[in-house]
């Protein structure tokens, strides 16, 4: 019987620590960073339990899910970037999820394997729909020309932003800021 006594330890500290992490995982809890620039039109946040991953093995996370949407003055755009952080046993790292091809991100499976692996996650639509195949559906404007404002958006600020916006989320959200970010 006392051997079981430890494992209980654990298991109720870590029950503990999921009901903290649920409580914070709200959005009037979150700091969303003060970007020049940028206006913050929506945050969602809420915890998710026992979702589902199949690879590489089957298994169930439970993390914190954040959708930040946000435009910048002036550029009439609209951009998306999602947060999922671990409820416990948070690595202190920082993971970005990419998409491909001319999409920046184009599902959620690469948020779950980092959150798997302790890491807080964080992906951006770039400023358009998820799994564009072809660039002319958002880089072109109703004329045919260039939009610039989406384009720079692609090529570099939403990538940019999506980072200062996670890093401050998991240091609201943990206490500290990440100690690595890949």
């Amino acid at each position: 019987m006392w051997n079981l006594l430890p494992t209980f330890i654990v298991l109720v500290l870590r029950f503990f620590a999921a009901i903290v992490a649920t409580q914070s995982c709200s959005p009037g809890t979150l700091t969303i960073p003060p970007v020049p620039g940028i206006e913050v039109t929506q945050v969602v946040a809420n915890a998710v339990y026992g979702h589902a991953i199949s690879s590489p093995c089957p298994l169930s996370i439970d993390f914190c899910n954040i959708t930040v949407a946000y435009t910048h003055t002036g550029w009439k755009d609209s951009i998306g970037v999602y947060v999922w952080l671990p409820l416990t046993d948070w690595n202190g790292r920082l993971r970005g999820i990419d998409g491909g091809g001319f999409a920046g991100l184009q599902g959620f499976a690469g948020h779950g394997l980092a959150v798997a692996s302790n890491y807080s996650a964080v992906g951006t639509d770039t400023g358009h729909l998820m799994s564009s195949t072809n660039s002319s559906s958002w880089s072109l404007d109703n004329s045919g020309k260039v939009n610039a404002g989406l384009l720079h958006d692609f090529a570099t600020v939403a990538l940019n932003d999506a980072t200062l916006i996670a890093k401050a989320i998991s240091k609201s959200y943990y206490g500290q800021a990440p100690t690595r970010s890949y």
